[in-house]
């Protein structure tokens, strides 16, 4: 199981990378003439993202969080933003937030397709060999369980240090562990599968490496070229 954390250096978990420098990118759209065989400081994913029939809608659910307000709050915030962007890019899936997993849609075609958040103030959940110094959050990507479809990860584990970040900052945290859970790797990775189409580097991305003054809770250029490539939706 590999497993992602967004920290101050937003890092892996099971296999630590270190911090890779936020560059500066002039790309202002998806570059039809960028090559994968530079992969460095392109956008990546994991070898496997999420696999759902058209219009599927996946859950994040918060019944764990529940008492935490100040969690919530940026729970919400960072899937209502995802959600909005789905809408705007006309992707494959929906993105809810429910208290329970039985709120959750079901369609035709199976479900429900839950990401459940925790707080790791529960010390129990903290899954063992977790990477937990200086880390805001921490989640995994996708696997091939050899079911009919690939599911994003089911669990984002979120430190209490969350609480004390601003609005656009905690949603950023949330985006960006979403992110990993249906397929993404950190931008200016040097390993994975180049997302075609997407820039070299970009400061803003929500899925850099660390959580710093760009990042602001809203998807970069480069984010939704790379979100039109794996989950369909309109040229942007």
């Amino acid at each position: 199981m590999e497993e992602c954390s967004h920290r101050s250096r937003l890092g892996q978990w099971l296999v630590p990378l270190a911090f890779i420098p936020l560059l500066i990118s002039n790309a202002t759209g998806c570059d039809e003439s960028a090559s994968s065989e530079n992969v460095d400081f392109r956008q990546v994913r994991a070898p496997y993202v999420v696999d759902l029939p058209q219009g599927a809608t996946i859950c994040v659910v918060t019944n764990s969080i529940s008492d935490d307000l100040e969690l919530l709050s940026h729970v919400r915030e960072g899937v209502k933003r995802w959600k909005d962007m789905s809408a705007q890019l006309g992707l494959k899936y929906r993105f809810v937030e429910t208290e329970f997993t039985e709120d959750c849609p079901v369609g035709d075609f199976g479900g429900p397709f839950i990401i459940d958040i925790y707080s790791t103030e529960d010390s129990h959940i903290i899954p063992p060999n977790a990477n937990v110094k200086d880390t805001l959050a921490f989640t995994g990507v996708p696997v091939n369980s050899g079911g009919i479809y690939i599911e994003p990860f089911n669990s984002i584990y979120v430190y209490p240090e969350v609480d004390g970040l601003g609005r656009d900052e905690g949603a950023h945290v949330i985006m960006h562990e979403i992110g990993h859970a249906m397929g993404f790797e950190h931008t200016g990775q040097a390993t994975g599968a180049h997302i075609p189409n997407t820039p070299q580097s970009e400061a803003n991305s929500i899925m850099n490496p660390a959580l710093d003054h760009m990042a602001v809770g809203q998807f970069s250029a480069g984010d939704k070229c790379a979100l039109v490539a794996l989950f369909g939706g309109r040229d942007v």
